[in-house]
């Protein structure tokens, strides 16, 4: 240890002796509180910024377009359940190219991947439903076509093809709302899925803009493509990740929790608890000051003064 940081270890050695006492008066096991918080230390690999953007936009804009369908009955919602499915898969897609290096073929490397995605898709076109949810279904098979931005090059852009879909789903959309002009009761529910699919594709296609300009991006330094297993990916975040703590962190905090958690329980009316009676280090008595690191110095000498004794 350096000079400079013998001060620090003795103020952390004194500290640590200090709990200790406080463990033993407790009767509680030193290594107990980090066996508690052991379980929750993992290591949390780092996600490329293109997942987490793409994360991103599934929560600020596909979760509102499934709570939209949820609203309109649960044949609906049975449908937005399979457009987060088919969302969910191109996440693994995207998150493939983080890992490979572009194939030769994208289409045909990509076929094996695509399977999720055409499956959840294959469900929303075989769905039966309420007859009134024609157009809403129909705007929905439309919006779909964006998907297959994956697999394209441009021209165009992909970020310029998606927002093309638009269109057509709008054809159907404009329908609905103005079936459903001048409803108070069911009305609002039906122009807000209209609304929120719309703004789900805007946001996909500034996303492709920012991350997936010239196509679905790719790792030269990745592995090959066939190397991938089928269904590897990792599951979308809820959240945005949070940093794990470090191991010594973690069981630094965890103690220091379980301690004064402790304490707080011992604590009684008056005041008192476990740590009531416990001696103050008084400056003299610190040893790590500078005064004792004198070579040509004698430490200085404890007061006689008697300790105050607290009051009742």
């Amino acid at each position: 240890m350096s000079e400079q940081l013998k001060p620090l270890g003795g103020v952390l050695d004194g500290v640590l002796e200090r709990l200790s006492i406080i463990e033993a008066k407790l009767g509680i096991s030193p290594g107990a509180a980090l066996s508690a918080v052991a379980p929750a230390i993992v290591e949390d690999e780092e996600i490329h910024p293109r997942l987490v953007a793409y994360d991103e936009h599934i929560q600020r804009t596909l979760v509102p377009f499934t709570e939209s369908c949820t609203a309109l009955g649960s044949e609906m919602e049975s449908v937005g359940a399979n457009i987060g499915e088919v969302w969910d898969a191109v996440r693994g897609i995207v998150e493939l190219g983080t890992k490979c290096k572009k194939p030769a073929d994208v289409p045909t490397g990509l076929q094996p991947h695509l399977k999720p995605c055409q499956d959840a898709m294959a469900k929303i076109r075989s769905a039966r439903i309420d007859r009134k949810f024609d157009w809403h279904l129909k705007a929905i098979m439309e919006m779909l076509a964006c998907v297959s931005w994956v697999v394209m090059s441009p021209p165009p852009s992909p970020a310029n093809f998606v927002k093309d879909t638009i269109g057509a789903s709008d054809f159907w959309n404009n329908k609905v709302r103005k079936e459903y002009k001048g409803n108070d009761k069911e009305g609002p529910a039906h122009v807000k899925f209209c609304d929120t699919m719309k703004v789900m594709v805007l946001d996909l296609s500034a996303y492709l803009k920012e991350y997936h300009l010239s196509g679905l991006a790719w790792n030269p330094h990745g592995k090959d493509l066939s190397d991938a297993k089928v269904g590897e990916a990792s599951k979308p975040a809820a959240a945005a990740p949070k940093a794990a703590p470090t191991t010594a962190a973690a069981a630094s905090a965890g103690s220091g929790a379980g301690i004064f958690t402790e304490l707080k329980k011992k604590q009684t009316g008056d005041g008192s608890s476990a740590a009531t009676g416990l001696k103050k280090v008084s400056r003299d008595q610190q040893t790590w000051r500078k005064e004792f690191k004198n070579p040509g110095g004698d430490a200085p000498k404890p007061t006689s003064a008697p300790v105050a004794a607290p009051k009742p």
